[in-house]
């Protein structure tokens, strides 16, 4: 799960990085999926090093993942807006639908790693 939490932390930065950088208007808004996937990032190496912490440390990625999923809530209302050429900024929604989108494939295999651990534990 860790080396997951590491992908996925990859996968944001270079989502904000090609947002700031390949996309026509720079903002500095289209580098915050880095945020979560530095969190994620650290987490991640930080629960390979320390494998006796390592549940703690992909909790806290879960904690993360959730937040940056929250993200979806602000851009589908948008949808419509994007699909009609309408969008005042249509990058925006774009990058936001990506954040929200790897966020929430991320907490979902969380959450499975976790239910799998668990039913794990439980059968020794």
């Amino acid at each position: 799960m860790a080396k997951l939490s590491i992908f996925f932390g990859l996968l944001l930065i270079a989502t904000g990085l090609v947002g700031q950088y390949l996309l026509e208007s720079r903002s500095t808004s289209a580098l915050i999926p880095t945020i979560p996937g530095v969190l994620l990032l650290i987490l991640g190496a930080l629960a390979m090093k320390f494998t006796d912490m390592s549940k703690h440390f992909m909790h806290a990625s879960a904690v993360i993942s959730s937040l940056g999923s929250l993200v979806l809530f602000m851009a589908v209302p948008k949808l419509p807006d994007l699909i009609s050429g309408t969008a005042q900024r249509p990058n925006a929604i774009i990058m936001q639908l990506i954040m929200g989108l790897l966020c929430l494939i991320f907490l979902i295999l969380c959450i499975r790693s976790f239910r799998r651990a668990r039913q794990a534990q439980s059968q020794t």
